[in-house]
């Protein structure tokens, strides 16, 4: 882990310095030299809008993230005539696996780094103070809850494997402060996500001061309150918090349609709209990353993974697995799949391509990445509700809501292990191709199934390798099992 550490000191020496004014008009882009970061208001603004910059690279969730837990899971697999990616994973070879750890942690240091220096800055009032720490707050949670399930057990099926990921919440560039964090040892799952929870609760109370004033926000693609709340019930049902989801996602769906005027956030029953807004600014976002008119991923985008497009081209190499094709209810008679999965024949092979990344900006390779959006909002406390005993009633008014916006016709009364299960198909339809697939089998205790293979929960393939460049140098880092 030191060696991690001292990787973030030469990123922030060698970073590219650019204008902090020009960095501030546009949405996250750039990074900071951390170095100049505590002499100047716009230089530490800019630290956290390096965050975002790096959560949108192609190596996070600019593709391979959100890619990698589709096929490591059940959704997708590589069409027969391919360009090479995502092959390994797709077959689940030891090893093959997601590889953001370094990224997150970097992206840690920099919130920390402006929550432990923000206080030395003048210039600052205290509504943009209590903005910029919400902000750190809610990256600083996103990026330990990415690292906490990708590279270890769920809290409630960690197989007598309970270590989670190194807590750190102090940013030192001095290696021989007494303070320098050295070489950490992995704190249990359960610690890290109380950690999760505490930040986001901190980021709920100050983002929620911030927009009670007169502070522009620029949300979906920044975070506000509703994006805390919001993503907060998704890490209380990854930890089995049944009650705190419930609640947590109660408080979401009250702020979508009032949160701000600067954020209007809805529930979209109209199917057509739903439909049509991929790769735009969708109504239902509540978080998510952006790309300006002049930017783009290019090959390395989405797009040109899940969909080869008949004029701007693309890989194609993903297509949706039978299994999936399957619970879709009736066939192409749903909805999503007629519209959202495309039919398509590539190298003599017939192919099913996601269109939630259709290359609809005027340039490839910049499409919106939706991360936290309102019909997983409504899944979660439908979830959490058939969890508790006396409110399956709740819980089928909120799988119908998301079910017959579609134009569906509603589903029957459920109870008991039939409603959770079709809660769960529900979401692997609605949320198919957003990278939530690995995990929400992970978290539930299911096995992934190909056709005739099956890959068994505990099977160590399924949480990540600690990188071997951390744990050959810290000690105290222990691998996971088999690693």
């Amino acid at each position: 882990m030191k060696r991690l550490f001292l990787y973030i000191l030469a990123v922030s020496a060698t970073a590219t310095t650019v204008s902090c004014n020009k960095l501030l008009e546009t949405n996250p882009k750039e990074s900071i030299d951390l170095n100049i970061a505590t002499k100047s208001k716009d230089a530490l603004k800019a630290t956290i809008i390096s965050v975002y910059a790096s959560m949108r690279g192609s190596g996070y969730y600019g593709r391979d993230f959100i890619v990698q837990c589709e096929v490591l899971a059940d959704n997708g697999e590589i069409t027969s005539s391919n360009s090479n990616r995502f092959v390994s994973e797709a077959n689940n070879q030891p090893r093959a696996q997601v590889n953001i750890w370094n990224a997150c942690y970097v992206n840690i240091f920099r919130c920390n780094y402006i929550m432990k220096y923000i206080d030395q800055i003048k210039g600052f009032t205290e509504d943009e103070k209590q903005q910029l720490l919400g902000e750190a707050h809610f990256l600083r949670a996103y990026n330990y809850f990415d690292l906490v399930r990708s590279y270890a057990r769920n809290p409630r099926f960690m197989y007598d494997f309970d270590l989670g990921v190194p807590i750190v919440t102090d940013a030192i560039l001095d290696v021989t402060d007494p303070a320098f964090p050295g070489y950490p040892a992995r704190a249990k799952v359960d610690e890290v996500y109380a950690q999760i929870v505490k930040d986001l609760d901190s980021a709920e109370l100050k983002l929620g001061r911030a927009e009670a004033s007169s502070i522009t926000q620029i949300a979906p693609f920044r975070a506000s309150k509703l994006a805390a709340v919001a993503l907060n019930s998704r890490v209380k049902l990854y930890r089995g918090d049944w009650a705190g989801a419930e609640a947590s996602a109660t408080s979401a769906i009250s702020l979508m349609p009032f949160n701000s005027p600067k954020l209007k956030v809805e529930f979209v029953s109209d199917s057509a709209t739903y439909m049509s807004k991929w790769g735009n600014l969708h109504p239902e976002m509540i978080f998510g990353l952006s790309f300006e008119a002049y930017e783009s991923l290019g090959t390395d985008a989405i797009q040109y993974i899940y969909y080869k497009h008949p004029i701007l081209g693309g890989y194609g190499d993903i297509t949706a697995r039978a299994e999936l094709l399957a619970d879709y209810y009736g066939g192409t008679a749903d909805p999503r799949r007629r519209s959202l999965i495309k039919q398509d024949v590539k190298s003599s092979q017939i192919v099913y391509y996601c269109l939630k990344w259709p290359g609809a900006k005027p340039y490839r390779g910049g499409d919106d990445i939706m991360l936290i959006r309102a019909s997983e909002v409504y899944l979660n406390r439908a979830e959490a509700r058939a969890m508790q005993p006396g409110k399956e009633s709740g819980a089928m008014d909120d799988l119908n809501k998301v079910h017959t916006r579609t134009k569906l016709a509603p589903i029957a009364a459920l109870t008991g292990d039939d409603l959770t299960k079709e809660i769960w198909r529900e979401r692997r339809i609605e949320l198919a191709f957003e990278g939530h697939r690995l995990f929400d089998l992970l978290r539930t205790g299911r096995n992934i199934v190909k056709g005739a293979t099956t890959i068994e929960n505990k099977d160590y393939r399924l949480v990540a390798p600690i990188p071997t460049t951390e744990t050959d140098v810290n000690k105290n880092l222990k691998p996971n099992p088999f690693y």
